[in-house]
């Protein structure tokens, strides 16, 4: 498979943020928990190994959609 190539701003810090969500369907207003992550830190740039990481995610306040516990 050839190398990937994608046209980006020099400054990575102009990539806007990735966000993941967790939702128990597609449709509106059923986002229960988020992570933000800054598109730099998930770029390639010093060729490094890939790695599977896990997130904590965060609570979507506005949903209010898990125990208070």
């Amino acid at each position: 498979m050839p190398d990937m190539i994608i046209r980006a701003p020099e400054n990575l810090e102009d990539i806007y943020d990735v966000i993941i969500y967790l939702a128990f369907d597609e449709k509106p207003g059923s986002k229960i928990c988020f992570k933000r992550l800054k598109a730099a830190d998930l770029m390639d740039v010093s060729g490094k190994k890939f790695e599977i990481e896990n997130y904590l995610l965060e609570e979507d306040k506005s949903m209010d959609r898990l125990d208070d516990e």
